[in-house]
């Protein structure tokens, strides 16, 4: 994750890489995700450029793409993120967040941020776990924290009382 350099921004879908919007709404047309553009509460993009590559890297099989570009974006039902990138074919992926649980990540041998989903992503039928990159702005913890304070609107702590149905003695 550190071979690379990443910055994030906020801004509207309008803002987002031509890419990403054509890929953004050709996924919502699909999807019947109708009126969804409207309910964003906060979007960001993020650019990642590769910096220097090392032998174990190229070793593993390296992303082939030079650059890439990565938006995100939460509802209150939804996540939805895409990628494009200089080689890679473009990729939308959503969750509904009454179906995942976040938290944010950190890294000692990086700057960068991102935001850890697990759960069901895009209609699976088994729980993936996944991860967002995002640069060290501060945006991008903001976006971070947004997308955790809205699944657990969704998705509050259950109490023993609420898995069990009474309280424990």
């Amino acid at each position: 994750m550190n071979n690379y350099k990443r910055n994030t921004r906020a801004c509207t879908l309008e803002e987002l890489q031509p890419t990403l919007q054509q890929a953004l709404r050709a996924y919502f047309s699909e999807h019947e995700l109708t009126g969804i553009e409207a309910q964003i509460l906060m979007c960001c993009e993020t650019r990642s450029e590769r910096q220097n590559t090392s032998a174990l890297a190229t070793l593993l099989g390296e992303d082939p793409d030079q650059v890439y570009y990565l938006a995100a974006f939460v509802t209150p039902e939804w996540l939805v993120w895409a990628r494009s990138g200089d080689h890679t074919k473009t990729t939308v992926v959503a969750a509904k967040l009454k179906e995942i649980h976040v938290k944010p990540a950190a890294f000692l041998l990086s700057k960068d941020t991102g935001l850890n989903i697990e759960g069901f992503v895009d209609g699976s039928f088994s729980k993936i776990h996944g991860y967002i990159c995002l640069g060290p702005e501060p945006v991008a913890e903001e976006f971070c924290q947004a997308a955790e304070q809205a699944v657990k609107a969704v998705n509050p702590r259950r109490r023993l009382v609420d898995l069990f149905g009474k309280r424990p003695q």
